[in-house]
């Protein structure tokens, strides 16, 4: 047998073992895989059993991890509904505080303007005001038509070719400059526009354009200094009547109900989510007690669940029976696929250690034949797949019975059907002779060398 055969013979092997292997190595990870999916449901099933107890909250009796939780929800609830009575009470003092400074104000505001009607440069600066107002108000207004229709108007110029032309080229300007022919047909070209009218209308209108523009400016400015000065006495004649520190006061009183209201708005949304069990504080508790449940034996849960009224964790305690039995059905077959996983692993892990020493070792080079038959190969693999023999061991046996085979081509007699080989011990002391018959291999040892066949060391 060539040693390429013996190869194959052994790749083979190593191959259905480890397509054994994989197949359950894929079983195992599927049933675990399952179970991790079946763990995650029985977490939210737990979660589920726990939120319908904290909503009816029965009294549990001997379970009192349950219950002190069971009671803490419910006391910060209570804490809850507590603070938010109190911010709703403070929320309808400073409204009555906020109405008795409202009413304050508007009698202050009415002695205000007596003591500033009394005043009369404030009279005098009150006309100026107003005049400046209605200024400014005349000039916003006649500076936005000016500059509508100045806006259109410039764009024609701007559009037109020829006047664009002597425009760019500083026609009639002082640096206007060109040749004598060139000089001429700009001149022939500005007499067909008219250029001097226009380039003249041009200019008054980016004057008309400027001069409405300064004109609001000055308003502005005027208007703006009088109303500074007008501010500085009303601020003044509020100061003196009480006005302006009875108003700071209502400022304060409405930003201080403006931040109740949205605590109020924002306590009352939590503690509604918490009593409908959607809160983080029902959450946190419900996970607690869920976990509890997870360590409780089946019995008890089952009291736990007979205590409330709610119908739906007497269907949770079904399925979460009914989970676990899949659970326990997946890691029964897990334990009886794990040890044939051992089995058949450690004898893939033999095989593919002979197959690979075989591979490195000078055993599986091309030039050796081996005097063994498919069914003694075989034999011995299975033997050391099952541990009885080691690699070291098969490899000795092939040690044995390998032989280098000689070509057609050496030199030499040889026969067809089966030959033979003559072994001398030296030149003409004796001789012997191995044969087999029916076409066999001959195999032979000598001290001097020679013959058609060369053996390798026995063991």
């Amino acid at each position: 047998m060539k040693a390429k055969d013996i190869s194959r013979i052994i790749s083979d092997h190593r191959n259905v073992l480890e397509h054994q292997v994989s197949q359950l190595n894929d079983r195992i990870m599927d049933n675990r895989q399952q179970i991790l999916l079946l763990k995650r449901e029985q977490a939210e099933i737990y979660q589920q059993m726990a939120k319908v107890l904290l909503l009816e909250s029965p009294d549990v009796g001997e379970l009192s991890e349950i219950n002190q939780l069971l009671l803490r929800l419910k006391s910060e609830l209570g804490d809850l509904n507590s603070r938010l009575q109190q911010l709703k009470n403070k929320l309808e003092q400073d409204q009555l505080i906020y109405d008795e400074l409202t009413a304050q104000t508007v009698i202050l505001e009415d002695k205000k303007v007596e003591l500033l009607l009394k005043d009369k440069s404030f009279s005098e600066l009150a006309d100026k005001f107003t005049q400046a107002e209605t200024m400014l108000s005349d000039a916003e207004i006649l500076n936005s038509d000016i500059q509508a229709e100045v806006s259109t108007k410039l764009a024609e110029f701007d559009t037109h070719p020829i006047y664009h032309y002597l425009t760019k080229r500083h026609f009639e300007q002082p640096e206007y400059k060109g040749k004598w022919i060139f000089r001429h047909l700009d001149s022939w070209l500005a007499r067909q526009v008219d250029y001097p009218r226009n380039r003249r209308n041009y200019l008054m209108l980016q004057s008309m354009s400027a001069e409405a523009e300064r004109r609001k400016d000055d308003a502005s400015q005027r208007y703006h200094g009088l109303f500074e000065k007008r501010q500085v006495m009303i601020d003044k004649a509020a100061t003196q009547v009480g006005f302006t520190a009875v108003n700071d006061r209502l400022e304060r009183i409405q930003s201080g109900i403006d931040s109740g209201s949205d605590d109020i708005k924002r306590l009352h949304e939590t503690l509604r989510d918490n009593i409908n069990g959607h809160g983080e504080l029902f959450a946190s508790i419900s996970e607690k007690i869920a976990s509890i449940m997870a360590q409780l034996p089946l019995s008890k849960l089952n009291d736990l669940v007979l205590k409330t009224e709610s119908p739906q964790d007497d269907l949770l305690f079904k399925n979460l029976l009914m989970n676990k039995n899949k659970i326990a059905a997946l890691e029964n077959t897990i334990t009886e696929i794990h040890p044939q996983w051992l089995n058949v692993s450690a004898q893939y892990d033999r095989i593919h250690k002979l197959n690979q020493e075989f591979i490195d070792s000078n055993l599986s080079a091309s030039k050796y034949a081996y005097d063994i038959g498919v069914r003694q190969i075989e034999s011995m693999l299975e033997t050391l797949v099952i541990g009885d023999i080691y690699s070291q061991h098969f490899s000795e046996i092939l040690r044995g019975v390998r032989y280098i085979p000689v070509s057609n081509s050496s030199s030499g007699s040889s026969s067809s059907g089966g030959g033979f080989f003559s072994s001398s011990s030296g030149g003409g002391h004796g001789s012997s002779t191995l044969s087999s018959s029916g076409g066999g291999s001959h195999r032979s040892s000598s001290s001097s060398g020679g013959g058609k066949f060369t053996t390798t060391d026995s063991f």
